[in-house]
């Protein structure tokens, strides 16, 4: 990732992972992020000058662009601390979006909201998995597992109204059309939202007439 994609990417998280980005903030403290965190050994003895450079010109560059500030020692021209320019925010996501393909973090939030509406009515067990990500949207907080989350609802609506005794693979062709997926990538997470609103406590019977293998 070259630094000019790391630097907006953090400030901007850092931003939206803040009080400022839900409009409750009560404090004027600027989105900041450490060179040390961008590149672990700047200040250190054995860094790389190249990667330091590197770093320090991308700051400069950005600086020009109006999109950030920054905070040099007294006596040197290390950095101390690099500041996003708040107000600039969702141009600056645009630039992201539009140079490195980055997803801000309204997208990801209308992506929940249409998460929402796909699977709210597909079972009981989705509807009430559903009610919690709506008040993410509202709260405006982003699940973690947010990549994994349709195919993951995919599989516990599917589970909840099976009927037919089938082995895992056939439950993945069917849920998938790949025999594989589900056991390799979302068999985990379906069992644990199942246990969540269930009293049964192995996988098999968390699947029912789908963990007949």
């Amino acid at each position: 990732m070259k630094y000019e994609e790391k630097i907006l990417t953090c400030l901007v998280e850092n931003y939206r992972r803040s009080k400022k980005d839900v409009g409750n903030n009560k404090t004027n403290r600027r989105t900041q992020v450490k060179p040390e965190k961008l590149y672990r050994k700047y200040r250190a003895n054995d860094g790389d000058f190249e990667e330091i450079s590197k770093l320090n010109q991308a700051v400069e560059e950005l600086f020009q662009k109006g999109f950030i500030t920054r905070e040099t020692e007294t006596f040197g021209t290390q950095l101390k601390c690099i500041y996003l320019m708040d107000e600039r925010i969702q141009e600056i996501e645009r630039y992201l979006t539009d140079q490195y393909g980055y997803v801000p973090k309204d997208r990801k939030l209308e992506k929940l909201q249409e998460l929402v509406d796909k699977y709210q009515n597909t079972s009981s067990i989705c509807k009430k998995e559903c009610a919690i990500l709506a008040e993410c949207v509202e709260s405006r907080k982003i699940p973690k597992n947010i990549e994994e989350l349709d195919d993951v609802l995919k599989a516990v609506a599917f589970i909840e109204k099976n009927q037919e005794d089938l082995y895992i693979r056939e439950a993945s062709m069917k849920i998938y059309g790949d025999s594989k997926f589900f056991e390799n990538e979302t068999l985990q997470p379906v069992c644990s939202i199942l246990r969540k609103y269930s009293d049964r406590n192995t996988d098999d019977e968390l699947l029912g007439n789908s963990a007949d293998r």
